[in-house]
């Protein structure tokens, strides 16, 4: 299988933060640098372990040591998938028959040992996506600290983040999957609307629409009218309501995030004025997207053209990368960023038309050496159904 990161990309930052060895332990980062997504530590309640940490993937900067990925279990199921790391070492509990060689954190201890690592410098995941969730838990790093003396720990994520940033040819095609499936699920859904159906019934034929795909939902909101629940709910469709959903799948694990508002029937002036309104800052926006641009700069413009129709816009920004994480760097707001190749982002633009639901639309963008293009194609005017 082929490595889905940029391994002399990766190398070059872990220079640049001064890392010897980079240790993914996070369902996310792990998946990220081996493309072996776990199934342990998300979906299952691991307390027989005692820690949330079930998998590590690590990164050497010395490149005579060849990376290896550690984890609980699946060795049939690593071996089927056959990631690109070869060096692999899996853990069995000694309650289960296996021989005691000490707890998960000590055996991957003895291994660093063994391959002269035991020395270094280690970047782990200390913070995640900005925020003071530690993903590296307190046993993990206390136990690191006893059994590996002359090491050092510091914080990984912000390089972790740095290196998400900007994907490969292959993360671009996986994240453009999943927005072509949206667009397909969207428009075939939309063509189901009948009065008087519920929210939950218009959920259930979009699922049923991804099962053609053999998609799953991961993240849905339905909204009619000014409903500002985010699940979908028993409310009837009424004529005049509008009707937005907001819908991220992953395919192969990438992200793609797209979101429409129609109206059923008759739309009112409001809200006829307030999607003109949106769909002209959203043309602006897109025609401003040029490779250096900074997210500052764009966001701005939003602001700008959506104040020339009478609106003061709320939220603190127009778009949000995707990847691995649905909600991940760039961020279309008030900073310096500049959009760079590699760069995949939505471009989301909502008013409120009262106090309940946003109305709005949502495209993916995604850039490379040749610039910057909206791969949505669902159309962005004003649909009465």
């Amino acid at each position: 299988m082929q490595r889905l990161f940029d391994l002399v990309r990766a190398r070059k930052l872990m220079e640049k933060y001064g890392i010897d060895v980079l240790v993914a332990s996070s369902t996310d980062n792990f998946g990220y640098l081996t493309d072996y997504w776990t199934h342990y530590g998300k979906y299952f309640d691991i307390g027989w372990i005692g820690d949330p940490c079930l998998q590590m993937a690590v990164l050497p900067f010395e490149k005579n040591v060849d990376p290896f990925m550690y984890l609980v279990g699946q060795q049939s199921d690593v071996e089927y998938i056959d990631p690109w790391i070869k060096d692999r070492r899996f853990y069995t509990d000694p309650g289960y028959g296996a021989k005691d060689e000490g707890n998960f954190f000590e055996v991957f201890s003895k291994m660093m040992k063994e391959r002269g690592l035991d020395k270094s410098k280690i970047g782990l995941e200390l913070g995640y996506e900005g925020y003071t969730i530690e993903v590296a838990s307190h046993r993990m790093v206390e136990t690191l600290k006893k059994t590996l003396p002359d090491a050092s720990f510091v914080d990984a994520s912000n390089l972790f983040r740095e290196l998400r940033l900007i994907k490969t040819d292959e993360e671009m095609a996986r994240i453009a999957k999943a927005s072509e499936i949206i667009d397909r699920c969207l428009k075939a859904t939309f063509e189901e609307v009948t009065g008087n159906m519920t929210e939950s019934e218009l959920e259930w034929i979009l699922k049923r629409n991804l099962v053609k795909d053999r998609i799953d939902v991961i993240l849905l909101n339905i909204n009619f009218g000014e409903d500002d629940i985010l699940r979908p709910t028993e409310k009837k469709l009424q004529e005049g309501d509008f009707i937005r959903i907001d819908l991220a799948l992953k395919y192969k694990q990438y992200y793609g995030d797209v979101a429409r508002s129609v109206v059923f029937k008759k739309p009112s002036t409001k809200v006829k004025h307030m999607f003109d309104s949106i769909h002209k800052a959203h043309d602006q926006v897109i025609e401003s997207i040029k490779l250096g641009s900074s997210c500052s700069e764009i966001f701005n413009i939003a602001k700008k053209s959506l104040k020339e129709s009478g609106y003061i816009y709320q939220p603190p920004i127009i778009g949000h990368g995707t990847g691995i994480s649905v909600h991940e760097a760039p961020y279309l707001g008030e900073n310096n960023m500049t959009i760079q190749p590699g760069m995949a982002f939505t471009v989301e633009i909502l008013l409120k038309p009262g106090k309940g639901s946003w109305i709005g639309t949502e495209d993916m963008i995604i850039c490379d050496k040749r610039g910057c293009r909206d791969i949505t194609t669902f159309t962005k005017d004003l649909v009465v159904l």
